[in-house]
């Protein structure tokens, strides 16, 4: 009995690791569907309602409700090692470059800024400057009602 346990939560993670990997959600079969230019026409209609018939409602709660938790951990984990650090000499590293940014005002590039490659990129993942990578990456702080806490230095 637990060697069975133990291979249902081997498939369920690795369908959902497969899932995460491919940054679908589990709704999006529909979707998939549809992608595939299957039409009433070309009988993929009938194709998909055959198939969707077959899996039966509590079959398919089942296993998204299954699959949402390593789906959710594995997300979680994403999230973890994205977050920015959180210490008073980084907010004035970041503040400084925003406040500098600011006062430039036009766009610009990388090479403006040597050496400032991450705090540029964490700017940009806080939502505070305007990012492009088209066609070269490009760059311009947002004009804010509020300023940092902290003065330039």
């Amino acid at each position: 009995m637990i060697s069975f346990a133990v291979i249902c939560m081997l498939v369920l993670c690795s369908s959902a690791w497969k899932i995460w990997k491919q940054q679908t959600s589990l709704s999006d079969d529909f979707v998939n569907w549809n992608q595939r230019g299957l039409t009433e026409e070309s009988g993929g209609a009938v194709a998909v309602n055959f198939y969707t018939a077959q899996v039966t409602a509590p079959a398919l709660l089942a296993s998204r409700l299954f699959l949402l938790g390593p789906i959710s951990l594995l997300r979680a984990r994403d999230h973890w090692h994205r977050r920015l650090p959180n210490d008073e000499a980084s907010e004035r590293r970041l503040c400084d470059k925003l406040l500098e940014l600011q006062k430039i005002a036009k766009w610009q590039g990388l090479a403006d800024h040597p050496g400032e490659e991450i705090s540029i990129f964490q700017l940009a993942q806080m939502g505070l400057i305007d990012f492009s990578t088209k066609p070269s990456v490009r760059f311009k702080a947002k004009q804010l009602w509020h300023s940092c806490p902290y003065p330039l230095s």
